[in-house]
C-alpha cells in the first residue's frame, strides 16, 4: 500500500514536471540578479557615522548612517561582489564585469572616476588594494590569482566612461578564490573549493616593497589546509612579519569561517554529516607551518558562517 502511494506521488509529480517543462518560455525569464532582490552582500565603514553597503543583487552601492537610513546610491558592477575602502576612494569589482569601477567619496556621495580593465578576466570575485595603482583581484571563471597595476601619473578624469588598462600577471590558481586580504606583510587567498588558504609573504622589509620591474615580491607560504571547504578570512591582530628573530606572538593572527575541518559523512543517504559552521583562529609566521589556536564550533550558538 506505501509502495503504491509512493509511486503515485512520483508519477503525479512527473507530470507536472513535463508540463511545466513545456509550457514555461525560458528564454523570456528573467536574470537572477533581478529577481533576487537587492541582496546585500559586504558592510564596510567608511567613518564612524557612515558605512558602505554593497549589493550583490541590484549591482548597486549605498552609503548609510548607523541608523541605516539610505544617504546615496550609485551603480555598480553587475553583480557586485567586493568592495575595498583606502582614505577616500572606493574600489568595487562584480562577478559580471572584469573591470574594477572606482568612487571618490565627496561627503555622503559616491562619485565615479575611473574604470580599470582587467586583461583576461572574466568574473571578478574578490579584490584587496595595495596602493593607489596597484591590486589583487581573482577571476571566479578560471581561479586565477591576478597582480593588477595601472598609471595613476595622468589625473583622475570624472567620467566613469574613462577606462584604463591594467597590466597584469597571474600569481596562482585555484578552485572558487572568495576572498583576497593583505595583513602584516602577508598575502592569503581563500580557495574555498580547494579547501585552503593560501599564502604569500610580501618581500622586503616594508609591506609594499616592489621589484624593480614594478611588481610585488612574492614568496609563497605553507598554506592552510582542511577537510572542509573555508569562506572568509580575516587578519585580527599582529604588526610584525613573524621572522625568526621575533618571538611567535609577533606573528599575525587570522580568523577564518568555514565548516568543521572534517571529512564529510556521506553514510545517510541523501544528506550530509559534520557540516556545523565553525570560527578557526591561526597565527602565521613566516618561517614555518600556520599554528592553529583556536576551532569554535558557532553553530552550537545559533551561528551560520559565512
Amino acid at each position: 500500500m506505501a509502495a503504491d502511494s509512493e509511486a503515485n506521488g512520483m508519477a503525479a509529480l512527473s507530470r507536472w514536471e513535463e508540463s511545466t517543462r513545456h509550457s514555461t518560455d525560458f528564454a523570456a525569464l528573467p536574470p537572477f540578479e533581478r529577481i533576487s532582490g537587492s541582496n546585500p552582500q559586504q558592510l564596510l565603514n567608511l567613518s564612524k557615522t557612515r558605512q558602505l553597503v554593497v549589493l550583490r543583487g541590484s549591482s548597486e552601492l549605498l552609503v548609510i548612517n548607523n541608523d541605516g537610513k539610505i544617504l546615496s546610491r550609485v551603480a555598480a558592477p553587475t553583480s557586485s561582489i567586493a568592495a575595498a575602502v583606502r582614505n577616500q576612494t572606493v574600489w568595487v569589482v562584480g562577478e559580471g564585469s572584469s573591470q574594477i569601477w572606482v568612487y571618490q567619496l565627496d561627503g555622503n556621495n559616491l562619485t565615479p572616476t575611473i574604470r580599470i580593465e582587467v586583461p583576461g578576466a572574466l568574473s571578478l570575485r574578490a579584490l584587496v588594494i595595495a596602493s593607489s595603482n596597484h591590486a589583487f583581484v581573482a577571476d571566479d571563471v578560471s581561479g586565477a590569482i591576478i597582480e593588477a597595476r595601472w598609471n595613476s601619473s595622468a589625473p583622475p578624469s570624472r567620467s566613469a566612461a574613462t577606462v584604463t588598462i591594467a597590466k597584469t600577471r597571474a600569481i596562482d590558481r585555484c578552485h572558487a578564490p572568495l576572498q583576497l586580504a593583505i595583513g602584516a606583510n602577508q598575502l592569503v587567498a581563500v580557495c574555498s573549493s580547494d579547501h585552503q588558504l593560501r599564502r604569500w609573504a610580501i618581500g622586503g622589509n616594508e609591506r609594499r616593497t616592489q621589484a624593480t620591474s614594478g611588481w610585488f615580491q612574492l614568496k609563497p607560504l605553507p598554506p592552510i589546509t582542511h577537510d572542509g571547504p573555508i569562506w572568509a578570512a580575516h587578519f585580527v591582530a599582529g604588526g610584525g612579519v613573524g621572522t625568526k628573530g621575533q618571538p611567535p606572538s609577533q606573528a599575525p593572527i587570522i580568523a577564518l569561517t568555514g565548516i568543521e575541518n572534517r571529512a564529510l559523512d556521506r553514510s545517510d543517504q541523501g544528506s550530509f554529516g559534520y557540516i556545523d559552521s565553525f570560527v578557526f583562529v591561526y597565527q602565521l609566521p613566516v618561517h614555518g607551518k600556520p599554528q592553529a589556536l583556536a576551532s569554535i564550533n558557532v553553530g552550537e550558538y545559533g551561528l551560520i558562517t559565512p
